[in-house]
């Protein structure tokens, strides 16, 4: 088993304390995580962990030599859904748009990281979710990698890598590739730290470069995840 490490919700103006924490413990383990950049946070939710020191694009670009950035969304705003394409959530910032609102979107996102200068890998959604029309988009604006999907092996669909992302934890089927997913800002870092030793003690920390993609062994194993799925789509409705 393997385990790629992903952190959500990294923005401009968030809590420099939790975040730099976060990052500390991955430096300690040796691993490289993956991290989703919101360029223009605007959820409330996550501004209210603001605190009297934040993270600046001084840290951002410090951290850039030890971290992996992806897009995550635009303004992490959400309007309410009745479907996504993974049927994970009830709320989007691009399910269920038009293609030229999504690519409004995507394309002020995209441009942030250039004017700043920041790399950036792939694409993570807000809440996991998006539709078709996303991955549309993301395609048509050169974005080739994607962290979501159901699976246990990076696999190639709609003109996209999708590096899947089942558990927030280091749960496992014994086999296959993982993405463990952490809110540094809304979980305990005590929380996320036991989580990477045990996931560290259970099997290898990867680096995005190192989660293996094959077609044929999703297709042969991805079948495994539909009570999960299912799990899901109950739970959202």
């Amino acid at each position: 088993m393997r385990f790629l490490v992903r952190a959500d919700d990294l923005f401009v103006g968030a809590d420099f304390s939790k975040w730099d924490s976060f990052i500390s413990i991955c430096r300690r383990l040796n691993v490289r995580p993956i991290i989703g950049l919101i360029p223009f946070c605007e959820d409330e939710s996550l501004l209210r962990f603001s605190k009297s020191k934040i993270v600046d694009l001084v840290h951002i670009k410090e951290w850039e030599k030890d971290v992996d950035y992806l897009i995550h969304g635009t303004y992490h705003r959400y309007h309410p859904i009745t479907s996504d394409l993974l049927n994970r959530s009830s709320k989007s910032e691009f399910a269920g748009l038009p293609y030229s609102k999504q690519r409004r979107l995507i394309r002020k996102s995209i441009k942030w990281f250039e004017d700043n200068r920041i790399e950036y890998k792939g694409f993570m959604a807000p809440s996991h979710s998006f539709d078709k029309i996303t991955l549309k988009v993301l395609a048509d604006e050169g974005i080739k990698m994607i962290s979501d999907g159901y699976g246990f092996y990076g696999y190639n669909k709609y003109g996209l890598l999708f590096i899947p992302q089942l558990f927030s934890t280091g749960r496992n089927f014994g086999f296959g590739y993982y993405t463990l997913c952490f809110h540094p800002l809304t979980t305990s870092i005590i929380s996320i730290r036991n989580n990477l030793y045990l996931a560290s003690d259970k099997g290898n920390l990867i680096a995005l470069e190192d989660f293996k993609i094959s077609n044929l062994l999703h297709c042969l194993t991805v079948i495994i995840t539909i009570p999960l799925r299912i799990i899901r789509y109950v739970n959202k409705n």
